[in-house]
């Protein structure tokens, strides 16, 4: 189980460091401009993210559709969320900023701590040949931007226990969603069918033999979906820490 490879040093770091200056860059153009201004950079960023889900979708149909490219990933949240939290303007619209930080900020911290799981090294490789492979980095590279911008911008300002009671009501909800069909259809969305780590994997086959297979299985998905779940709430911190220094910086000028 390798978190880093070299050819995600070499593309990963370059490639957030330029993210971060171009995010930057953008909130010294816009932070004296309206809401519907700052909203543009995000408003583009959505578009793209459906634009590569859009592609995705026309050629896995094209090769005969793979089962795995159904959004019901961690990561397809993306698709809904960020669109949302661009161009939505509703009644909920804070609970929509709220839990789009909340899971962008998970990425952010996942692709900090295992990027080789996030899209591997061919991926990288064949990102210039093969859309699929570009797909699966550029798709998060975008999202990661968002939450960058969503910051920068000042589109939403972190509040704690309304985010963790937000996201402690969404997450399930998708943990639900992303388990029952994971075993409906047999595809390993989010590790929910079976775990890429075959540590992990030897242990929800030990439950499996030791309980039968619905049971044990039900644990697993239980034991997951926790998992998954702690990760995100002490992710959720580093979206905090990055607002108060983008704040701090600003009230120190």
């Amino acid at each position: 189980m390798e978190l880093w490879t070299y050819k995600h040093f070499i593309t990963y770091i370059p490639s957030l460091a330029f993210m971060v200056t171009l995010a930057v860059i953008l909130r010294k153009l816009l932070s004296n401009k309206t809401e519907k201004i700052r909203l543009i950079p995000l408003q583009i960023s959505a578009v793209i993210l459906i634009g590569l889900e859009a592609g995705k979708q026309i050629i896995s149909l094209k090769n005969g559709y793979d089962l795995y490219h159904l959004p019901l990933h961690f990561c397809s949240m993306f698709i809904f969320m960020i669109p949302l939290a661009a161009f939505y303007k509703g009644k909920y619209r804070q609970h929509i900023l709220s839990f789009t930080s909340f899971i962008c900020a998970t990425l952010f911290v996942f692709m900090l701590v295992y990027p080789n799981s996030v899209y591997s090294e061919e991926s990288i490789d064949l990102m210039f040949i093969d859309f699929l492979c570009f797909h699966k980095v550029a798709f998060h590279n975008v999202a990661i931007f968002a939450f960058l911008l969503i910051l920068a911008l000042g589109l939403y300002e972190p509040r704690a226990k309304f985010d963790y009671k937000n996201a402690a009501i969404a997450l399930p909800c998708y943990y639900i969603i992303g388990g029952v069909m994971a075993q409906i259809l047999k595809t390993n969305f989010n590790n929910f069918y079976y775990c890429t780590a075959d540590v992990v994997d030897n242990v929800r086959l030990l439950i499996i033999e030791s309980i039968g297979y619905p049971l044990g299985q039900t644990v697993y998905v239980i034991g997951a979906s926790a998992v998954n779940l702690a990760f995100a709430f002490l992710s959720y911190p580093v979206c905090r820490f990055l607002h108060y220094l983008i704040n701090e910086r600003k009230s120190t000028r």
